[in-house]
């Protein structure tokens, strides 16, 4: 069921309720009391509240299918798209050590290690496109690594540590 449909339905629910109520004061032959009347205004109000939204939905719907129509007459069809994950190359689960290809490509001109180094870039490059090789003399070190390192650099406070400590 479409949304505009919904919305029909809660219209015809308002002012079935509405009629309900002027049923109901003409069955016992009476006048419309001050919150009967309110009551009735105030759905009327809903009602062309509702009014509104299910035109504007239903502009969308028919919008939506005249597109729909137009891709089909085109042969076009809407792009059917798989999301793949990959692992990375170096992270706390993989087999390779980023320091240790680091040195065998700095020192031991171990080709693998270099293009694991080369595919490690590559990923960080897609990944966080703010961060360059200049930042780290060339290279990249994986988040992982940073992360483990980071928390150990930090300044403290040495001066705190350092004064004599009187009670308060």
């Amino acid at each position: 069921m479409t949304y505009s449909k919904n919305l029909t339905e809660k219209r015809d629910a308002a002012l079935a309720a509405a009629d309900a109520v002027v049923a109901a004061a003409a069955d016992a032959k009476r006048e419309l009391t001050t919150e009967e009347d309110a009551q009735i205004a105030q759905t009327l109000d809903v009602v062309r509240d509702l009014d509104e939204q299910i035109r504007r939905h239903k502009e969308l719907e028919e919008r939506a299918a005249a597109a729909a129509e137009s891709r089909k007459a085109t042969g076009v069809e809407a792009a059917v798209t798989t999301v793949k994950s990959e692992p990375r190359t170096y992270s706390p689960q993989s087999s390779n050590s980023f320091i240790a290809d680091a040195f065998r490509a700095q020192f031991s001109n171990d080709f693998s290690a270099q293009e694991r180094l080369a595919r490690h870039m590559r990923e960080e490059q897609v990944e966080r496109r703010d961060v360059t090789s200049s930042n780290f003399a060339g290279l990249i070190v994986p988040q992982f690594l940073t992360d483990l390192a980071a928390p150990f650099a930090r300044a403290g406070r040495p001066v705190a540590d350092r004064a004599r400590r009187h009670a308060l």
